[in-house]
């Protein structure tokens, strides 16, 4: 028996692989930015930036998966708002008490908090909290396209709605790069909708799940490798990870993501899905809400008040992120989901396991 097969529990499908990447994603992500707390400057934290594309990669497959097990619009509807608001306005709730207490002076107006609350920051013309949460606007505008896709019963065709989509967005980037680039043109539809710049990643995940249930073809390969190409390509212009590092780093980086997904979808990896790694997908969506703003206000404040170095401040403020995380994934976040999913009778075979113990933000997937 291939122990990297899924596993079914209550109906629900669990890909422990997943959960372990996503776990993958977000302790990168989370080192990443610890590190620079600690003053550490290493090649391999640097590579954490990247996290968020790894994330991308998981919500591609993700999404795809759940919309494949559902028969209405409403169900993708409630699943998404559970597994992505409350949770959301808990710990941005949580950061905003953080800056009152300990950085009054850029506590955001009533305007910011409320279009935040939105994860729609640029259509309310406000500025992000917290800088993490960019890539909630990109998981929700390419949970709307999916849903529209959805609607219109595209979802048979997706790799070559996918493949059009692909090619009109690089397009886009081609002829806005090279021709309006310090115009509005270029510059408004990326600010408005940046999964625009993303989207080649969630994509390659749909084409992953393809691969996975059913197969892979010449076609297939053809287009994870357009997807990793547009990656490459748009490197300067889609998320931050040019600030740190390389074109020959990112390449590096990005393969890895990719050839590790090849291996899950041809069940080669079940051995990536220890404990530590699936625990951390678990609490992942909590973690990389929490860890961002809030850590850089905590810092000084307990290295001021502890007396400690960076480093050893930066690995109490990682226990406290996870603990933190933790709590509100178990104590909050699994209850009301259970608790609503039976108050609106979203039934049990809409969700899948991102919806039970994890989310593909990271988002998801600059300072992240």
């Amino acid at each position: 028996m291939n122990t990297g097969a899924i596993r079914k529990t209550g109906g629900t499908e669990r890909e422990p692989e997943l959960d372990a990447l996503r776990g993958m994603a977000a302790l990168f992500v989370v080192l990443f930015h610890y590190a620079g707390l600690a003053k550490i400057d290493l090649p391999f934290f640097k590579l954490g930036v990247t996290g968020v594309d790894l994330f991308f990669l998981i919500s591609g497959y993700v999404i795809f998966l759940t919309l494949n097990k559902i028969t209405k619009a409403k169900e993708f509807i409630i699943t998404r708002f559970l597994r992505l608001f409350p949770t959301y306005l808990l710990i941005m709730t949580v950061t905003l008490l953080v800056i009152y207490f300990l950085s009054f002076p850029s506590f955001p107006s009533v305007k910011v908090i409320a279009g935040n609350a939105t994860m729609l920051q640029p259509f309310c013309f406000v500025p992000y909290i917290d800088d993490v949460y960019w890539t909630l606007t990109v998981e929700l505008e390419f949970y709307i396209l999916m849903l529209v896709l959805f609607q219109l019963g595209m979802l048979d065709k997706i790799e070559w709605v996918g493949l059009v989509l692909i090619i009109i967005f690089l397009g886009y980037h081609y002829i806005g790069y090279t021709f309006f680039r310090a115009s509005r043109i270029y510059i408004s539809p990326r600010a408005f909708i940046p999964v625009i710049s993303h989207f080649q990643l969630f994509f390659a995940g749909i084409i992953f799940y393809k691969i996975k249930k059913i197969g892979n073809s010449m076609f297939r390969t053809f287009l994870i490798l357009c997807c990793f190409a547009i990656s490459l390509y748009l490197f300067k212009d889609s998320g931050k990870s040019h600030f740190f590092l390389d074109v020959w780093q990112y390449t590096a980086i990005l393969a890895f993501y990719f050839v590790v997904f090849f291996m899950f979808a041809y069940r080669r990896i079940a051995f990536i899905a220890a404990k530590p790694l699936i625990f951390l997908g678990a609490i992942s969506y909590c973690l990389y809400l929490i860890h961002g703003k809030a850590g850089l206000l905590l810092h000084p404040f307990l290295s001021g008040t502890l007396h400690t170095g960076p480093a050893s401040t930066v690995f109490l403020l990682l226990i406290i992120m996870i603990f933190i995380s933790y709590m509100v994934t178990f104590n909050f976040e699994r209850p009301l989901i259970k608790y609503l999913r039976g108050k609106w009778l979203v039934k049990p075979s809409a969700l899948t396991n991102t919806d039970i113990i994890g989310n593909s933000v990271f988002g998801d997937n600059k300072s992240l």
